[in-house]
């Protein structure tokens, strides 16, 4: 398995990247799961329980990838939905 990492070449042009292909890591392969099944909304619980990972680890590392996290929080405390995607108080 490759993992493709952009990085600038020298001597180029600023913000130019170049493709470089390494090896992926099993840390890697694990870090890319769970991303990928918080994206599709697994529950951290079944994440926890399916990577060996703590739910403190899951949350803490990878909280930013779980969607609409906060507003489905904050919308059963108002009367009128809050915008998952602005997350931002109707007006």
């Amino acid at each position: 398995i490759q993992h493709v990492k952009r990085t600038t070449v020298p001597g180029t042009a600023p913000g130019r990247h170049e493709p470089k292909v390494t090896k992926a890591t099993p840390h890697t392969l694990k870090h890319t799961a769970i991303t990928w099944l918080l994206q599709k909304k697994v529950s951290v619980w079944d994440v926890a329980g399916l990577t060996a990972t703590s739910v403190e680890t899951i949350t803490s590392t990878y909280g930013k990838h779980i969607p609409d996290a906060l507003a489905d929080a904050v919308n059963s405390t108002h009367k009128a939905p809050i915008s998952k995607t602005f997350a931002t108080l109707p007006t």
